[in-house]
């Protein structure tokens, strides 16, 4: 099986992880992950996976949208990690691309033995492709932190993490509050089901022998039956049928509560009242005056050196800017916090603002934390290329315990959505789930919008109708308005998400290929207008499941026309993986996309300007990563902005497989 066989070599130039016997821990990825692709090749499809985005009146599996084993193969870990030059390229590079694609996504989807409960819990796996004159060539490392190099020594998961992965403790036969609580109990009513198993059997042996006693003429005490009824069988029966739910509920329902309890009570010992969450810097890569950042959005940022890709820093501070810590959050006291050692975390979207008239490029990035559970301190800073601050400002948003995945700003403003959410605080403190497993979408009520003056004058807070903002592709002012340009849940989309599910659903139905509990995302277009408090929204287009919207950088924060997208093949407003690059025309609505097909899988777009991108908005290319499942192997698609239906203007083919990933950065630099 070629699959297999991409496993067992790792490609002739794969590079074995530095701290990693020869033959360690990378046979034991590769036979769990070869184990995993056969299981799902011989596994028999579950009704629609084919096709299980829609609606189940409507599902219909002789129209095959993808093939639900590659989809799973796409998060399949990669042990190795490379050095080589592209040599399969279909077409040309084009020339205006000279410079460095980083990337960055999760590698590893288990510890040992033990799967990953999310694949956004895996480990930052980072990848460059230099772009030169004379050609390609392609370099991966993962994110070496203290963490994860303690696991790999240790061969188990040893921190908590966001999405649910968590140490499993001591065996249950093992564990205190099991076997002295809980499994007791368990057993108490194991035997209760079985004593009233054996009444329920007693009651229905009586009920026959009564029936026969009543055809003897021997019927007990000389009873006789009225009418051709059998009185004392139909007693026994009765007593039969009352006792029979109430031992079936507790056989279906409260002893498996009970054993799951059990199951649980390791994980509670190992995981209770530890706040801490390990660090995977798996979701953003930036480059900014010369220092290449690997970024999570609940911790500090990673430094890796741009050339080589090796971990030269974690825990950076930034110029104070971020304060590491066990959490990202305050009791309100700075002494008491010092000494708790709670923190602040940077979040994995800053964004870059093009050079203006009154000053040159900046980055813009903030941290938050959290104050007393109940409110979010959000501090915003902007940098030059020389990494001095140029302009600060923070704002406090009320009634929030989750921060926001990403944010927006024009000339004047930056702009914060505050989604309505809950979360399931005892369940986290308690060790039995991860923080984002916690959180549910809060559908009824309205979302807060932060007008945030980069000025550093005081914030305005707005509401609009629910729904669940994700990326935002663009900010600008039109007039007096403030327009946004986001990918997200409207409010009809969010009917999807099932009470007590979290706020992604069920990893492992979703790898089976199953998007029902995955709401439908649309691009959406929010109008501000800070004067009237006035907040309107229209949907771009809806018909197709998209994400990660872009536009092109040279125009970040100013009025745009195109937006670029990851998006579905399947049927109108149904969920699905991204399996198409698209492209629409905000002013006329034309729509423009490119699917590599049903057995492949698409990520973010990458938008490099060419000669004259800062101006004329169609002069670029933009770079997606595609995974072919069939031949699980993956390749860099350069599109060319002015026309998205011709499909790639160059292909160029990797050796093996990246697993599925987030966010990247392109820059001109050389390295």
């Amino acid at each position: 099986m070629q699959v297999n066989q991409a496993l067992r070599d790792g490609g002739r130039d794969a590079v074995k992880l530095s701290t990693i016997p020869p033959a360690g821990k990378r046979l034991r990825y590769t036979a769990r992950s070869q184990k995993r692709i056969a299981r799902l090749s011989v596994l028999p499809e579950p009704a629609g996976s084919f096709n299980t985005l829609l609606p189940q009146e409507e599902r219909d599996v002789s129209q095959l949208i993808f093939e639900g084993e590659h989809w799973a193969s796409a998060f399949v870990t990669q042990p190795n990690e490379y050095d080589y030059d592209i040599t399969e390229v279909e077409g040309e590079v084009p020339a205006a691309i000279r410079g460095t694609l980083f990337r960055n996504g999760p590698g590893n989807f288990e510890r040992g033995d033990q799967a990953y409960e999310h694949m956004l819990d895996g480990d930052g796996y980072i990848c460059s492709f230099k772009f030169q004159d004379d050609g390609v060539s392609f370099h991966s490392r993962y994110v070496r932190t203290s963490e994860l190099e303690m696991e790999e020594k240790a061969g188990q998961v040893l921190f908590r993490n966001t999405f649910g992965t968590q140490r499993r403790g001591t065996p249950v036969s093992d564990n205190w509050l099991s076997s002295s609580v809980i499994q007791p109990a368990v057993q108490s009513l194991q035997e209760a089901v079985h004593r009233g198993r054996e009444q329920v059997q007693a009651a229905a042996d009586a009920s026959m022998t009564a029936g026969k006693m009543q055809l003897s003429g021997t019927f007990p005490g000389q009873v006789q039956p009225v009418g051709g009824t059998n009185i004392w069988g139909d007693i026994l029966q009765r007593i039969a049928r009352t006792i029979e739910p109430v031992v079936s509920g507790l056989q279906e329902n409260v002893l498996p509560a009970m054993q799951q309890v059990a199951a649980n009570a390791a994980s509670i010992t190992a995981n209770a009242m530890d706040l801490r969450l390990k660090n995977p810097v798996n979701t953003n890569v930036v480059l900014w005056g010369g220092r290449l950042l690997a970024l999570w959005e609940a911790g500090s940022p990673c430094e890796l050196d741009p050339a080589t890709l090796a971990t030269t820093g974690e825990r950076l501070t930034l110029g104070g800017f971020v304060q590491p810590g066990m959490a990202p959050s305050s009791t309100g006291w700075a002494a008491l916090d010092r000494r708790a050692g709670l923190g602040s975390a940077l979040t994995a979207h800053p964004h870059i603002e093009p050079a203006t008239d009154g000053h040159g490029q900046r980055m813009v990035m903030w941290n938050w934390r959290s104050v007393r559970g109940q409110d979010l301190v959000i501090n915003v800073a902007e940098y030059d290329e020389q990494w001095q601050q140029q302009a600060a400002t923070s704002f406090k948003m009320h009634n929030s315990m989750f921060n926001p995945h990403d944010f927006a700003f024009t000339p004047r403003h930056h702009v914060f959505f505050q989604n309505a959410m809950s979360m399931d605080m005892a369940s986290y403190i308690l060790g039995l789930k991860g923080p984002a497993q916690c959180v549910e979408v809060l559908a009824e009520q309205p979302m807060n919008v932060h007008i945030v003056p980069r000025d550093g004058s005081p914030a305005q807070v707005l509401s609009t109708e629910s729904s669940f903002l994700i990326h935002h592709a663009n900010a600008f002012e039109d007039g007096e308005d403030i327009v946004v340009w986001s990918s997200g849940w409207a409010p009809s989309a969010l009917q999807a998400l099932k009470r007590g599910q979290g706020m992604l659903g069920s990893w492992k139905t979703v790898l089976r290929g199953d998007f029902g509990g995955i709401p439908f995302t649309s691009m959406l277009e929010h109008r501000i207008n800070a004067r009237t408090g006035q907040v309107t929204r229209k949907v771009l287009f809806n018909t197709q499941n998209a994400d990660h919207p872009k536009v092109n950088s040279s125009f970040y924060s100013k009025p745009t026309r195109y937006l670029y997208f990851n998006g579905s093949n399947g049927p109108d407003h149904c969920s699905n993986p991204p399996q198409a690059f698209g492209r629409v025309d905000t002013h006329t609505g034309e729509f423009q996309s490119w699917s590599p097909g049903r057995h492949c899988f698409c990520e973010e777009l990458i938008f490099v300007p060419g000669p004259d991108g800062a101006t004329d908005e169609l002069d670029g290319y933009l770079l997606g990563m595609v995974y072919d499942g069939a031949r699980h192997c993956s390749s860099l698609a350069i599109m060319d902005a002015r026309d998205f239906s011709q499909g790639p203007v160059c292909r160029l083919w990797l050796k093996h497989h990246v697993p599925h990933g987030l966010h990247g950065f392109f820059t001109e630099q050389q390295f």
